[in-house]
């Protein structure tokens, strides 16, 4: 009796014990006919149990599913039975259907690793229309674009996106672009404004100062009493000189001058006046000790006190500067006493001259009979 797995329908020997075809346990047990019902064919009714013969592999099915004539068995015997053997058939729809399966089961899904996203593609160095396509392809849309200036990008190309590039993002989504500007266009410099009052002092170098820290640096006695007159007066001037005040000195300020950081911004008066005073603590303690190391020198240390008054040469050669004729006679001058002069870091005396009791010129004048300010010459 021929025997066929109950799976696949495939013909099994009379010693088989599994399917050689589909590794399906084989039936022992039973007659033919339950092993081909088992199997699944189909037999008329009233049909004895016959043999049938094995299936031909020139009946396959045909394209409509329908059974070749090749697959009608022999009649029987006895009884005009007809028997079709189908189990090839279901066999063959069995394979196709597990070979659909599994291939869906490995195939790998377009939409990328995680299902429902996908990765955004390089899009910076493309232009807007490219990215847009690049997007499209990806399952992505194009979201809201910007411009901006960028050094990276020429003008027209993606510089920024979001998500970047390579970022997972879910199908159908937006992303958004940034379009560049090319680079930003170089501040052009400003045209100058003119100004009455003189720019700010330039930035000194230490060469150009006696003392360059004096904003900063608390200077001791011992750091500023080797400087010489000249240079004290210098040091304790250039504190105010570097905040724009002028000198009614002409030495002073015919020194200053010639610096290339000093800017006059004020006159004397109007520094004087400022309130509050531009100088720092710091400046206003140099200030005050480089005058005294100044007056101990100049005075012999007697800063604290006063000098007694001008010598008759100082005082001719006031008469002189004043424009006083030596042949004017009843001329009579008359010294006050000395006054310390902040500005121009020196003591002046109050000198007038007098004919016949009237006042004919007065200055206030240096210890050498020099005026210095408040000058009245004599006019005759």
């Amino acid at each position: 009796m021929a025997r066929f797995c109950i799976k696949c329908g495939a013909q099994l020997q009379p010693d088989d014990k599994f399917c050689i075809k589909c590794g399906a346990s084989a039936c022992e047990a039973g007659e033919c006919g339950e092993e081909r019902e088992a199997a699944g064919e189909v037999l008329q009714d009233g049909a004895s149990e016959a043999p049938a013969s094995a299936p031909d592999d020139s009946g396959a099915a045909g394209d409509d599913g329908s059974i070749a004539d090749g697959d009608e068995a022999a009649p029987a015997a006895k009884g005009g039975r007809r028997k079709y053997a189908v189990p090839a058939v279901l066999g063959a729809a069995a394979g196709l259907v597990l070979a659909i399966g599994v291939g869906m089961a490995v195939s790998p899904s377009p939409m990328g690793s995680a299902a429902g996203e996908v990765s955004v593609p390089e899009l910076l160095g493309s232009t807007q229309e490219d990215a847009a396509g690049m997007l499209a392809d990806a399952n992505l849309k194009l979201g809201a674009v910007a411009v901006a200036y960028s050094d990276d990008y020429p003008a027209g190309q993606v510089s920024l996106a979001s998500p970047v590039p390579g970022e997972k993002a879910a199908a159908g989504s937006e992303v958004d672009l940034t379009i560049s500007k090319g680079p930003a266009p170089k501040d052009e410099p400003a045209a100058p404004v003119p100004q009455e009052v003189a720019p700010a002092p330039q930035q000194p170098t230490p060469d150009n100062y006696v003392l360059p820290e004096s904003a900063t640096h608390l200077y001791s006695e011992a750091e500023v009493s080797g400087l010489s007159e000249w240079d004290l007066s210098i040091a304790r001037n250039e504190i105010y000189a570097r905040h724009g005040r002028g000198f009614a000195d002409q030495e002073l300020a015919a020194y200053f001058a010639s610096q290339s950081w000093y800017r006059q911004q004020y006159t004397p008066e109007q520094f004087d006046a400022l309130s509050p005073s531009p100088l720092n603590d710091v400046e206003r303690a140099n200030a005050a000790l480089l005058l005294k190391v100044e007056k101990d020198k100049k005075y012999g240390g007697a800063s604290s006190s006063a000098p007694a008054g001008l010598s008759d040469a100082a005082v001719q050669a006031a008469r002189r500067a004043l424009g006083i004729p030596d042949s004017l006679d009843c001329v009579t001058p008359e010294v006050g006493g000395a006054s310390w002069w902040e500005g121009g870091g020196m003591y002046l005396y109050p000198v007038a001259f007098y004919r016949n009791g009237a006042q004919i010129a007065s200055a206030l004048c240096k210890d050498d009979g020099t005026p210095a300010r408040n000058i009245m010459g004599y006019n005759g």
